[in-house]
C-alpha cells in the first residue's frame, strides 16, 4: 500500500498488493445485471464481457441469452414450475446446439415463439408481431406455425405444435418484439384483441441458423 504523503511516481504504485501479488478489483454485479454479461470466447465459456456486438463476434453469441427467465429472477414471479422447467429446457438445447457446432450461429432477426395457443395461426402470429415489433405487416418477412402432419383438424389442417417462427426485416424490430411479448401473458389480448383459454407466458429467444 501507498503510504500518506507519498508521492506516487509510476503506475507499480497504484494498486492494492497482498504478498507480493497485485489484486484485480471489479464491481460486483446484481443477478439480474448479471444476464447483460456474455462469455467471451465463441464456446460460451471463460471470462465475461458486458453484452455487446463485436466484430468478432461473427456467430451473434451476444444475443443467445436474450430473452431467457431462470427461477430466482424477478420475471419468473407467477411462472408456473412447468413453464420454468420448459425455459429451462429451451435454454438448454440453444446452449448445447451452439457449443456443440460451430456452425449454428444466432440470427439476429428471426425469432423461435413457443408455448403459443394451438388455435393461433401464421397470420395471428404475424399480426401480433408487426404490432409488437411497431412495424407494418411487410416489416415481419415470414411467419410459420409448426405443425404435426400426423394430427389433423375436422378439416384436414394439421394440427399446430404450439410453436414457430418469426424473421423480421430489421434486428431492432426482431428485439423490441421478443421484449414486448416474452413472458407477457397480455400479449394474445394487447396485440390480437383475443382471449385465451388458458394463460400462456410466450416464451422467445433468437434462433440458430447454420452458415
Amino acid at each position: 500500500m501507498i503510504p500518506v504523503g507519498r508521492q506516487v511516481l509510476d503506475e507499480s504504485d497504484v494498486g492494492i498488493t497482498v504478498g507480493g501479488r497485485r489484486l484485480l478489483v471489479v464491481p460486483a454485479v446484481s443477478k439480474t445485471t448479471a444476464k447483460d454479461f456474455v462469455p467471451e470466447s465463441a464456446s460460451l465459456g471463460g471470462t465475461m464481457k458486458k453484452r455487446e456486438a463485436s466484430k468478432e463476434d461473427k456467430r451473434n453469441l451476444w444475443l443467445a441469452h436474450e430473452g431467457r427467465i431462470a427461477e430466482g429472477d424477478p420475471a419468473a414471479r407467477g411462472l408456473s414450475p412447468i413453464d420454468l422447467e420448459k425455459r429451462r429446457k429451451a435454454e438448454k438445447e440453444k446452449i448445447k446446439k451452439l457449443t456443440s457446432n460451430p456452425n449454428i450461429y444466432v440470427s439476429k432477426t428471426r425469432l423461435n415463439v413457443r408455448n403459443l395457443p394451438l388455435d393461433v395461426d401464421a397470420k395471428a402470429l404475424k399480426q401480433m408481431f408487426a404490432k409488437a415489433g411497431n412495424v407494418p405487416l411487410k416489416g415481419v418477412t415470414s411467419c410459420k406455425i409448426v405443425r404435426d402432419e400426423a394430427r389433423k383438424d375436422s378439416a384436414g389442417t394439421p394440427r399446430s405444435k404450439g410453436y414457430g417462427f418469426v424473421s423480421f426485416a430489421e434486428h431492432e424490430s426482431a428485439l423490441n418484439a421478443l421484449r414486448m411479448v416474452n413472458n407477457n401473458p397480455k400479449a394474445l389480448t394487447t396485440y390480437l384483441g383475443k382471449q385465451a383459454s388458458r394463460v400462456l407466458m410466450p416464451l422467445i429467444g433468437y434462433y440458430g441458423n447454420r452458415f
